[in-house]
């Protein structure tokens, strides 16, 4: 038994390390990355943006827990919301097999995560 619980730690322990430093790698792409690169989470709510958001005289904190639709400007707001419905009304064939992380990108997609510079400072 202990041989059991031991080798199922270790296992853990390896999969716990190999997530961080894979979110590491991710956070230093982010980072580091010539985009402005926003996360939210699944109801639309903004958990990342990556440090360039201050090219638009903004700072990461000025973004962090809105709403995605908050920080779009209100000429593109329309069409956002039509390109998200657009992404949701759609079959998997239309976009081909997706993985589990192609199908967040394409949804996080549709709700405007990712937004050109003239949107986010308001223009």
């Amino acid at each position: 038994m202990a041989a059991l619980l031991s080798s199922r730690l270790r296992f853990r322990t390896g999969l716990e390390r190999a997530l961080r430093d894979r979110e590491a790698r991710v956070r230093l792409l982010a980072d580091n990355i010539a985009d402005i690169v926003i996360v939210m989470d699944r109801k639309g709510y903004l958990r990342y943006v990556s440090p360039l958001v201050t090219v638009v005289g903004k700072t990461e904190t000025d973004f962090l827990g809105r709403l995605c639709l908050d920080v779009v400007h209100e000429d593109d707001r329309e069409r956002v919301l039509a390109a998200s419905r657009e992404l949701k009304g759609a079959s998997a064939s239309r976009f081909g097999s997706l993985s589990h992380a192609a199908r967040r990108r394409r949804d996080a997609l549709a709700r405007g995560q990712f937004q050109d510079r003239r949107t986010l400072a308001g223009r």
